[in-house]
């Protein structure tokens, strides 16, 4: 309900200078723009479907190893949820995914001399911060994204 109210009026000139920065800059502005968070399906969209997605590029990393990097739904949205709770936006999707794949990283190389094709990143690797689940055989179309 809160952020519905956010982005409702036009932002003025005497907001930011209430806000405490300095007229002097302020006026400098060219441009003034409100902007509202983004939603959990914004975030979740913005990770997966852009050219160079975030993912998209945690899949080319693991992909140099021979491996293939894959998300469940439920991941993408522990993922988007973090983000949301931390008021940190799109721009804070990258630590959370970089924090919970950060041990995956420095293993790829042993788990890739073992014969792993197929790393699957599930809810439980977000929220409780375990290991992917590793899988030597291809993984079944229903669980990837």
């Amino acid at each position: 309900a809160e952020d519905a109210a956010v982005g409702t009026s036009a932002l003025q000139v005497e907001d930011l200078i209430n806000y405490g920065f300095l007229p002097e800059f302020v006026g400098r502005f060219p441009v003034l723009a409100k902007l509202q968070a983004l939603s959990e399906a914004q975030m979740m969209h913005v990770m997966t479907t852009p050219r160079n997605a975030l993912l998209k590029q945690y899949r080319a990393l693991f992909a140099a190893d021979g491996i293939d990097l894959h998300f469940t739904e439920g991941a993408l949205q522990a993922i988007a949820d973090r983000a949301r709770a931390s008021n940190t936006g799109a721009r804070g999707l990258r630590s959370i995914v970089e924090e919970s794949l950060l041990e995956a990283m420095y293993l790829l190389p042993s788990w890739s001399s073992r014969g792993v094709q197929h790393v699957l990143v599930t809810q439980a690797t977000i929220d409780d911060g375990k290991l992917p689940e590793l899988h030597p055989l291809p993984l079944p179309e229903a669980k990837v994204d």
